[in-house]
């Protein structure tokens, strides 16, 4: 498999969890695909990640959504974008570029969401990314992270 498919299943196990459910490995997310184990542990990852640090990644989301309270995002949206911006933050240690980790959101976003999704998702996340850059040139990190 590939660390698409995983980012797809992390974003899965996010919306299950967003939507008081769980994420557990019974759960429909990973019925619908096989991930190696390498996969697995990614988006594993991804899905801790999201839900150790949900309360910083909610913030750097509101604060580039330009006007619109987490509670009006589409959930499969809200669901990328946590996924996307914790990965954007931890670039460094998954190895992934930030073109990619945007890339994926919004693919995904196209995938699940509504025909504006994709570009709500880009404009987020392009706003996400600036400010990540803006406080690594300040040497200031992200707070609750």
């Amino acid at each position: 498999m590939s660390r698409t498919t995983a980012r797809d299943t992390a974003v899965c196990m996010v919306y299950a969890w967003q939507q008081g459910g769980s994420a557990a490995p019974g759960d429909q997310c990973f019925l619908e695909v096989e991930l190696d184990s390498a996969d697995r542990g990614f988006a594993d990852m991804l899905f801790s990640g999201v839900t150790e640090n949900i309360a910083a990644l909610d913030r750097l989301i509101e604060e580039n959504s330009k006007d619109w309270r987490l509670e009006r995002i589409a959930k499969t949206d809200l669901a990328a974008l946590r996924t996307a911006t914790f990965e954007l933050l931890h670039g460094a240690s998954t190895k992934t570029p930030p073109k990619v980790a945007i890339n994926e959101a919004i693919e995904i976003a196209k995938k699940y969401g509504d025909e504006n999704s994709g570009r709500y998702v880009n404009g987020v996340l392009g706003g996400v990314y600036r400010q990540i850059q803006e406080r690594e040139k300040t040497d200031e990190s992200v707070p609750g992270l």
